[in-house]
């Protein structure tokens, strides 16, 4: 996945439609080393946490009023 390409050594694609090339792509990720795996498992929640926690999506809001009342 292109969002993993500066966060890991290795990135997976895979070409869109094609459940075969679904498939490769899937056992690449699987056959990672555990230590790589739970980096990626780390990092996606951390990133699900900053863009979908409530705490995530008030800084946003905060932002974005901070955005407009110094325009």
């Amino acid at each position: 996945l292109p969002m993993f390409k500066d966060k890991f050594e290795q990135a997976v694609f895979f070409k869109q439609g094609s459940a075969e090339s679904l498939s490769n792509a899937l056992n690449t990720v699987f056959s990672l080393p555990d230590d790589e795996l739970k980096k990626i498992g780390d990092w996606g929640r951390a990133k699900a946490v900053q863009d979908f926690s409530f705490t995530g999506h008030i800084k946003k809001i905060q932002f974005i009023y901070n955005r407009i009342i110094r325009s």
